[in-house]
């Protein structure tokens, strides 16, 4: 047997860029979400988080990100521990808690809201240039599918 030491993910700069952009791969084509690459102001977003989680909370930054990405881009702003502050209080106590995981019905709940907000600033606009679909970087059939999944209805 022999001892491995790996240094900690914060002290090491382009395996986070790498990652993250791996990460952002995936969880966009899972998600059917078109993003943007990493800008440099996202890799020194993630660069300068000391990631005390290592690479499984940069995975989960990364797709937490992806879900309330606006316009095309990553929302780095909501998905940070340091700097995040969601409206459901149980996603904010896990996120702001390294130990604990979002469960799928919690980021099932947030994507169903930043679907909701991305509707009531386009005046329920889906499709077109100022529709929806496009803030949030998701072809319309996706939007129109989400909607119907997660039982959105406009109110009256």
């Amino acid at each position: 047997m022999f001892q491995i030491d790996v240094p900690p993910l914060g002290e090491r700069g382009m395996d986070i860029e790498k990652l993250a952009s791996a990460f952002l791969g995936t969880f966009s084509k899972q998600n059917g979400i078109n993003l943007q690459p990493l800008s440099d102001q996202d890799i020194n977003r993630l660069n300068s988080y000391n990631w005390p989680g290592n690479i499984r909370e940069l995975q989960n930054v990364v797709e937490r990100a992806v879900i309330t990405s606006i316009d095309g881009t990553l929302n780095l702003e909501q998905a940070l521990p340091e700097t995040s502050s969601p409206d459901n209080p149980v996603i904010a106590a896990s996120i702001m808690d390294n130990e604990n995981v979002i469960s799928d019905k919690e980021l099932k709940d947030l994507e169903k809201a930043n679907i909701l907000r991305a509707l009531n600033k386009t005046d329920w606009k889906i499709s077109g240039k100022e529709g929806a679909a496009v803030m949030l970087g998701i072809p319309t059939s996706t939007i129109n599918s989400k909607i119907k999944s997660f039982d959105i209805k406009r109110p009256e």
